[in-house]
């Protein structure tokens, strides 16, 4: 594979920073006009023992010249992402959110890091974290960035608003400056990429129907009374099953908290039978998803893999359940 040195980006912009012009450089270097031209539009490299002269006489380092400095920080950067993305899967969220502040030291002015920071403060469910956030989405604005980087930072910005209290902003936000769904990259993808990779899309496609159709479900029925509420939640529960057939992975989580909410509804009827019942089934559910080995069995969603089940977010459900147990000990599971 031949190695692209992004020379011709920077020495124009350095030789201008010098001060000096395309002639100056030549004659100091022994070189044509024409050579210095052709070097920064990228129709030819120097001569490798030219390398450290030019960077003396530009006043920076070799590496600058050669844009290696650029080309580490951005590894860096991305190694940094990774590792944090790996600590939030594992349900290290806090051990994440001290990398990335580490990181934000280093590179203070990324983008990438201030929106990957905002996001994990939002998992403190905290006003103060929100405004943190909100202030880093703020800084983030307008910086360059990956189209993804841009509307994740305006993503976060609406939530935190909407955690303060400001909901009319947080919603404006969403309907001037956000994407509607059918502009999405989830449905345009499966239309034009190729056969293996369109496939792909559409069993992601799937879980993410799956979990906005429960999603919604569950948020109605938080406004219902309990008949109309205990139904929205069957209903929610079914979607998931369906979806990802007898398995389903990170959706137990979903799962289990319907089924302890279902309790809940039903104690609250007086139906402790029911109720019994339902904790049970979420009992079941906590299990599975501490257990589930991280891929779909379902044929349509075949070779999909899951993320492992977080550690946090199982203890956080052990200890709803526990929670649940202690309130109502007449619908613990015998």
């Amino acid at each position: 594979m031949k190695m692209t040195l992004p020379l011709k980006d920077t020495l124009r912009s350095m030789r201008q920073r010098a001060g000096m012009t395309q002639s100056a450089l030549a004659e100091r270097l022994s070189v044509s006009d024409r050579a210095v031209s052709r070097w920064e539009n990228g129709e030819s490299y120097p001569d490798i023992t030219l390398l450290p002269q030019l960077a003396m006489l530009l006043h920076v380092s070799v590496d600058a010249l050669l844009g290696m400095d650029s080309q580490r920080r951005q590894s860096a950067i991305e190694e940094a992402l990774r590792e944090t993305q790996t600590c939030m899967e594992q349900g290290r969220t806090e051990q994440a959110e001290t990398m990335l502040r580490e990181s934000l030291t280093a590179y203070p002015d990324e983008p990438e890091l201030m929106v990957a920071l905002a996001r994990t403060l939002m998992l403190k469910h905290t006003e103060e974290a929100a405004r943190e956030a909100l202030a880093l989405c703020r800084s983030a604005e307008g910086r360059p960035a990956r189209l993804s980087t841009q509307y994740g930072c305006k993503q976060v910005a609406a939530l935190a608003l909407h955690r303060l209290g400001k909901s009319e902003q947080a919603a404006q936000l969403v309907s001037d400056e956000m994407p509607s769904f059918w502009a999405s990259r989830e449905l345009l993808y499966p239309r034009v990429a190729p056969p293996d990779k369109a496939q792909q899309q559409r069993r992601f496609n799937l879980l993410w129907l799956a979990d906005h159709v429960g999603t919604t479900l569950r948020d109605m029925a938080k406004a219902s009374e309990p008949p109309e509420a205990i139904d929205l939640l069957e209903r929610a529960i079914r979607v998931y099953r369906e979806v990802t057939g007898p398995h389903a992975g990170m959706y137990e989580e979903r799962i289990c908290r319907a089924y302890l909410t279902i309790a809940e509804l039903h104690r609250e009827t007086g139906d402790t039978a029911a109720a019994r019942v339902a904790r049970e089934h979420a009992e079941a559910a906590a299990r599975a998803y501490a257990a589930h080995g991280g891929s779909y069995e379902a044929p349509w969603l075949a070779g999909l893999q899951d993320a492992p089940a977080p550690e946090q977010a199982v203890s956080v459900l052990l200890a709803r359940i526990a929670d649940h147990d202690r309130r109502f000990p007449d619908t613990t599971a015998q």
